[in-house]
């Protein structure tokens, strides 16, 4: 595109590349960053931070940070991702990212109640096509239709509302934020399952750059034990309507992650 062909880098500045410029939950990871970041500069010194100038799908930042027009991702740790760039092991949601409820249309929130965790294979989940997750729930025998990252933005609450697919899981973290988007005014959360596996939000960052890698490592460090990471965390979008469906009673459906990949 005619954006990408203009875009030249200022020099001295870490770029970071995000899905939207937005979105409640992607400014607290721009946020976090710049927590990680404030928080080095005794050891690194000062730092200038931009979003990269285009949002894009999890696969287009990838390769923007792989192929070194940005620095910094933040996405669900993959063993290929571990590999193709250098993971800051850091937790940003503390694995809270791998409990999830599904988003279902509002007349559909009873169909959930009985289900086995066999029936709840046959029935149709809507996942993003290059999202991890997808990967984590066909593994284990689920049923997954997959959208692209434009569809799932807008389109999903059409597929759910017009039974295209039954069900959407979304993290407890994000799950009741996106009902108070307007386009999903017909979704409600479902009552009765939650899904768990391991998934870790971490920073990935270009594989030149391991001090780039240290730096954040160290100040995300510093934050946790001078309270800036909780602080930061409880101020999330959803942090505290996550904490209740914690304390829901619900049907937990344990997956496994198969690591090749």
């Amino acid at each position: 595109s005619v954006v990408e062909e203009r875009f030249s880098r200022k020099p001295g500045v870490v770029y970071f590349t995000t899905l939207s410029s937005t979105s409640v939950t992607q400014l607290y990871f721009e946020r976090l960053l710049k927590v990680a970041m404030d928080n080095s500069i005794k050891q690194f010194g000062s730092y200038k931070l931009e979003r990269f100038p285009v949002p894009m799908d999890q696969d287009r930042q990838i390769r923007t940070v792989t192929n070194g027009e940005a620095d910094i991702l933040w996405s669900m740790s993959t063993p290929q991702r571990q590999r193709e760039m250098l993971a800051v092991e850091f937790p940003l949601l503390k694995g809270l990212l791998g409990k999830r409820v599904f988003l279902v249309s509002k007349q559909n929130q009873q169909a959930f109640k009985d289900l086995t965790t066999e029936q709840l294979r046959q029935r149709v989940a809507v996942q993003g096509i290059s999202w991890p997750d997808t990967k984590v729930l066909k593994d284990n025998g689920y049923n997954v239709y997959g959208v692209a990252w434009y569809d799932w933005q807008f389109g999903v609450a059409k597929l759910l509302t017009t039974n295209v697919v039954d069900y959407f899981p979304r993290s407890v973290m994000e799950a009741t934020a996106e009902l108070g988007l307007p386009h999903n005014m017909d979704l409600a959360v479902e009552p009765y399952h939650l899904l768990e596996y391991p998934a870790y939000v971490y920073f990935f960052v270009n594989p030149q750059k391991p001090k780039l890698r240290d730096r954040l490592l160290a100040g995300l460090k510093a934050a946790e034990s001078n309270g800036d990471f909780e602080r930061n965390f409880e101020s999330y979008p959803s942090y505290h309507e996550a904490m209740k469906i914690l304390e829901q009673s619900r049907t937990v459906h344990e997956l496994e992650r198969f690591e090749q990949e």
